[in-house]
Order: C-alpha cells, then structure tokens, then sequence
C-alpha cells in the first residue's frame, strides 16, 4: 500500500507540473505572429548595441590611408569607440577579410532618444 501512495504522489506531481509545461512548449511562444520589435537596431545589421551614452560622437578624424599591403587587403576606416567614460579615435588600418564574399560593416552610433548607441564594426557576407 505504501508503495502504491508514493507512485500515486509521483504521477500526481507529473500531472500537475510536467504536462502544463509540455503543453506550454507545444503551443510556441504567445505573440508568436507580432514580430519582435527592436528600434535599436540598425537597419540591415543584425548587431547588438555594445555601449549607449549621453554624449554625441565627435565628428570623424579625416587620416590618410597609406598604401594597401596586398590587393586582397581591405581598408578599415577609423571610428570613434567609447572607453574610460570617453570617446576614443580608434584609427583605420588594412585589413584581410576572413574568407571571400565578404565586406566590412562599418562600426555605428545611433541616436535614440538622446541615448548615443554603439554598434560594432563587423564582416558580413556579401549580397552579391
């Protein structure tokens, strides 16, 4: 008889809990036909925003480029970073792309609502 009150308690809790959440997973997620709305992204790039602040980018650093190491070399223009509570230059360089059919999206802040958000530069496959 003890035995049969445990495996009893047992298919009870199974009932109670496990089968609710099956049943949950099974119907998907609620707003599952609304498109998940992210303003924060920037049209066309899949990227996740690294830093937000107050201040405003300074205008870019006109540098020059100095002559590509090899024709396969891309050049990676400078941009401005955020690091110890400040923006920084970060300068541009060549760059070898990490496999063909791909091009260089370039670092981006974009202003929300008075928030600067900082999106990092990437490579991205070519729509070619």
């Amino acid at each position: 008889m003890y035995r049969r009150s445990v495996l009893q308690h047992l298919v009870s809790a199974f009932t109670l809990v496990l089968l609710p959440l099956s049943a949950a997973q099974a119907k998907g997620p609620k707003n599952k036909d609304k498109p998940a709305k992210n303003k924060r992204m920037p049209p066309g790039h899949a990227r996740k925003e690294k830093y937000r602040v107050a201040v405003a980018p300074p205008k870019p650093v006109a540098e020059p480029r100095p002559e590509a190491p090899s024709p396969r070399h891309v050049w990676v223009p400078g941009y401005w970073s955020w690091s110890n509570e400040r923006h920084i230059w970060v300068s541009g360089m060549w760059s070898m792309p990490p496999q063909q059919n791909v091009v260089w999206v370039q670092p981006q802040w974009v202003n929300e609502s008075g928030s600067w958000l900082f999106f990092e530069g990437q490579w991205s496959l070519s729509i070619r």
